[in-house]
Formats: C-alpha cells, structure tokens, sequence
C-alpha cells in the first residue's frame, strides 16, 4: 500500500505541474494620471445595404472604407480608481473611400473628455463635424484595451484554459453594438503566456456571438485577440478585432438587409 501510495503522490504531483502557473488576469487600459501613451490605429469595413420592395428587383449598394488615426492620450483625472477625464491630440486621422484618402475633421486636433455613465463629452466644437465621428468621440472612452475588462475571468485560470462569457458582459464589452444579453453569449481563452524581463505577457481570445435588440433583428460574430501583459503592470498591447454583422427590417413593404464586415486593429504604447 506504501508504494500504490507514494506512486499515486507522484502523478498528482506531475499533474499539478503540468498544470502550469495560474494568473489572475490584469490589463491597465489607460494611463496613470498625468502620463500619456501612443496609439496607432486602422479600422477596415466592408458594407452592403440591399432593399428589396414587394414587385421589383431588388437594389444592392455597396461601400468600404478605411480609417487610420494616430493620437497621444493623457490622462487628466482618475476618480474612484476609474478614468474621469482625458486628453487626445491627433496627430493624423485620416479617412480612405474609393481609394482616395481624405482627412477626417479629427485630424491635427487636441479634444479633451469628460467620461460620463455610459459614454463621454467631449470639447470639439465644429460645425461640420459627421454624425459618425461625435459618434466615435461619444465612445472614445471604451477604445483600446477598455474592451477586455468585463470580458476577463473572474478567477485566475492557468494557460489555455477558457471561460465562458454571459449576455451582459457581452453588452460591456460591445458597446456600440445593441446586443440582446438575453441570447448574446461568448467564451474567452489565455492561448499562451511568455516571461519578457520576468512580465507575464499574454495572448487573449474572445469569441462572442451575438443577437440584436430593437426594430432591426440581427446577428454577429466577433473575435477579438489581444497580446498584453496580465499583471497590469503596462499599457502596452496590440488588439485586433475582426467580426461580422448582418441586420435585417422591414416598414411599409420593403425589406432591407444590412451586411457589415471589417477589421479593426490597434497599437498600444508604453506610458510616459
């Protein structure tokens, strides 16, 4: 029985190693106070609006873009260890339809913002500014890494293991997107962690399936994969998501059919 003993100790022992390090996942998504970092965007989407009216052909348009930004952000004032106030100063923003790049009304401006409950105000008084860009200024404050933090696990997980994710946590970290939590739902994983100078650098992966709510029915699929140091010791990360998203009406007699597509990427720097 002593040797059945020591050997069942053995591979519980071996088990447990090959389990690995466990790690409580961390991100630092802003600056601290008074410092700044460096992020440099591209946001690629591909659209398609079909409307289609009850006795005639169906008509289809077609659009893609592309948007690329640079801009440096400093952090203003942290209240209640939440972000309250923030600056950015563009140094280029710059918007590609048709193959023919244009500036969007962002670039070459400094803004500050003021971060509200749901989203932020922000100073840039401009009367030409589009719908899309107050739009993008309003949600400035979930930008970046601000998109992981209510999708992490509650519980410090080893590498490759994953979590599942809820209709409400999937609302926080999709914003812009008026998912149902009802019948949204994801998982999340830790793919991989590699030491760089003794800092836990690892690589995230959500995977969300979503359904809207409102007038308009539709569905998504998004990935987001992020490439971070998990003790939240640094702002530094890379971010891409890519997803799709199809959105589906009807009023008086004509169906219309939305299909939007893209990927969006993001490079963080270090704060200084």
């Amino acid at each position: 029985m002593r040797k059945e003993a020591m050997y069942l100790l053995a591979l519980l022992t071996l088990a447990g190693q090959s389990r690995g390090e466990s790690y409580e996942i961390k991100v630092k998504p802003y600056p601290s106070k008074g410092k700044s970092f460096v992020v440099k965007t591209t946001d690629q989407l591909d659209a398609s609006q079909t409307e289609e009216e009850k006795g005639k052909p169906a008509k289809t348009v077609k659009a893609s873009t592309l948007r690329a930004e640079e801009y440096t952000q400093t952090t203003l004032t942290v209240e209640e260890a939440k972000l309250a106030s923030f600056q950015r100063v563009y140094a280029s923003s710059t918007l590609k339809a048709d193959d023919k790049p244009e500036k969007t009304p962002l670039d070459g401006k400094t803004v500050k913002f003021t971060v509200e409950k749901t989203a932020c105000k922000h100073d840039l008084k401009d009367a030409k500014l589009p719908p899309e860009d107050d739009k993008k200024l309003t949600e400035a404050h979930t930008d970046g890494l601000v998109v992981l933090v209510g999708l992490l696990p509650g519980k410090a997980v080893n590498e490759g293991d994953e979590w599942p994710l809820t209709g409400k946590q999937v609302v926080l970290g999709l914003p812009s997107i008026p998912a149902d939590p009802e019948k949204s739902r994801g998982k999340g994983k830790l793919v991989k962690v590699e030491k760089k100078d003794g800092v836990p650098v690892g690589t995230i992966e959500i995977e969300i399936d979503l359904e809207t709510s409102g007038a308009e029915a539709g569905k998504g699929k998004f990935v987001i994969l992020a490439e971070t140091p998990i003790d939240g010791s640094s702002t530094k990360a890379k971010l891409t998501i890519k997803g799709s998203l199809t959105l589906e009406a009807e009023s008086k007699g004509t169906k219309t059919k939305v299909v939007a597509g893209g990927e969006f990427t993001a490079e963080v720097s270090e704060e200084k």
